[in-house]
């Protein structure tokens, strides 16, 4: 009876040391880096469906043209030739759903932009 309370006791104290190191690397582990304030891609999103929360309603396919992280303009596709340099989605059979934010995030970084009362957020979102 002795040996096994032995055994066990050594059982034990090897899963601590293992959990207790296991949790010494998960602290450890380098946080992602945090994205760079100022710097968005120009994108075009074509032919997407635009969602009008306040109205309840879905437009026609349109042309959204997103400049600096933030939405420029939307309109028909007729409306928005593409620019040069930006970033095309093909989008046809989507939806789009301006001004969504990212608002539950994990991170043990305080970086200065999050310091801030209006950290950046995404500008749009694309819903299959």
């Amino acid at each position: 009876m002795r040996i096994l309370f032995v055994r066990l006791m050594k059982l034990i104290g090897l899963v601590t040391v293992a959990v207790a190191i296991l949790i010494a690397v998960l602290i450890a582990w380098p946080p992602p880096d945090m994205p760079v304030p100022g710097l968005h891609a120009d994108v075009l999103i074509r032919n997407v469906r635009v969602i009008d929360v306040v109205a309840g309603t879905a437009s026609s396919e349109q042309n959204v043209l997103i400049r600096d992280g933030r939405i420029a303009s939307i309109a028909p596709p007729s409306q928005i030739p593409t620019p040069v340099g930006v970033t095309e989605i093909e989008a046809q059979g989507k939806f789009l759903s301006p001004a969504l934010w990212d608002m539950h995030t994990h991170s043990n970084t305080f970086d200065a932009q999050y310091q801030r009362h209006h950290a950046p957020a995404f500008s749009a979102l694309v819903i299959p």
